[in-house]
């Protein structure tokens, strides 16, 4: 299955409970001062982390020769669907988004070939959301859950390993909405995620060892949203 195809199926997957949620929830009233219901939209951002990296031997479990970082960073960019519900000033809802990434780095001190590279090539998230309404906007935190899709490539002249792996996380941040109109809000928000740590087995570049990757990325998005 293509990355694409992947997102399209996690796409879908959360577009049902917002769509059935939104359904039955309160729609957004002519004066736009509700933010009740459900909402889709777009997003671009940029993103930078780090790959904190070392290796372990398979024949001695615990024992490393190697521990080095290296940066990542780069655009990435997709779409998000939520929900909202309000009490008062107070906005809560849920969210999912996917996203294709380019939030890469190399690694080209790695000790025991040519090269070594890694990528965030594709991200998704579930969280919820608290927010504080502030006019014909909301101050909000999130949190959840966060996957990404890590690729490593490790190089030693025309020997290569190449792995890519689905890896789950946690994600929290933060942000500002604003209401445009009563159907179109636009966004900028700040997020963390941690995607935990991805070991591979270099069997033709570093064979008997393992490398651990501990993948972290800050990013910064700015999206717009409809109103259903």
């Amino acid at each position: 299955m293509t990355k694409l195809s992947m997102l399209g199926a996690a796409i879908a997957a959360l577009a049902l409970p917002a769509f059935a949620t939104g359904a039955i929830a309160a729609a957004p009233d002519s004066t736009g001062d509700s933010w009740e219901g459900a909402y889709l939209g777009a997003q671009v951002g940029y993103g930078w982390g780090r790959d904190n990296i070392h290796d372990e031997e398979r024949s001695s479990p615990g024992f490393s020769d190697y521990s080095d970082h290296f940066s990542l960073d780069g655009a990435t960019g997709g779409i998000f669907i939520g929900c909202n519900w309000q009490d008062g000033p107070w906005v809560f809802g849920t969210e999912g988004d996917a996203e294709l990434s380019g939030v890469n780095g190399d690694n080209r001190a790695w000790p025991f070939g040519t090269n070594m590279t890694a990528e965030i090539a594709g991200q998704i998230s579930l969280r919820g959301r608290l927010g504080y309404e502030v006019d014909d906007s909301v101050l909000y935190a999130t949190g959840g859950l966060a996957l990404g899709d890590i690729e490593t490539h490790y190089y030693d002249g025309s020997a290569q390993d190449h792995y890519s792996n689905w890896q789950a996380g946690w994600t929290v941040g933060a942000g500002i909405e604003h209401a445009f109109s009563p159907e179109w809000v636009g966004r900028i928000e700040y997020r963390y995620a941690d995607f935990g740590r991805v070991t591979d087995w270099t069997r033709n570049t570093d064979f008997g060892w393992n490398e651990h990757n501990d993948i972290t990325e800050n990013a910064v998005r700015v999206g717009i949203a409809y109103r259903l």
